[in-house]
C-alpha cells in the first residue's frame, strides 16, 4: 500500500509539473506574441509618420496658403458680434 500511494503522489507531482510547464510555456509564448504585436504596431506607426513627413515636405506653398485661408475663415466664424 505504501508503494502505491507514493507512486500516485509522484505521478501527481509529475503531472502538476507538466501542467505548470505547459502553463509557463503558454505564458512565454503569449509574451512573445505580445512583444511581436507591439513591434509591428510601432513599425507601422513609424512608417506612417515618415510617409506624412514626406507628404508635408513635398507639398507646395499653395497648400499652406489654402490651410491659412481656412484657419482665417474658421477664426472669423467664431468671433462674437455685439450689437451697438
Amino acid at each position: 500500500m505504501f508503494g502505491s500511494s507514493a507512486y500516485s503522489r509522484n505521478v501527481a507531482t509529475i503531472n502538476s509539473w507538466r501542467t505548470a510547464g505547459l502553463r509557463g510555456r503558454a505564458y512565454c509564448y503569449g509574451q512573445l506574441v505580445k512583444m511581436a504585436a507591439r513591434e509591428a504596431v510601432s513599425k507601422l506607426a513609424e512608417a506612417a509618420i515618415r510617409k506624412l513627413d514626406d507628404l508635408l515636405k513635398s507639398s507646395g506653398p499653395e497648400d499652406t496658403q489654402l490651410g491659412a485661408h481656412d484657419d482665417y475663415r474658421s477664426q472669423k466664424q467664431h468671433q462674437v458680434v455685439r450689437p451697438k
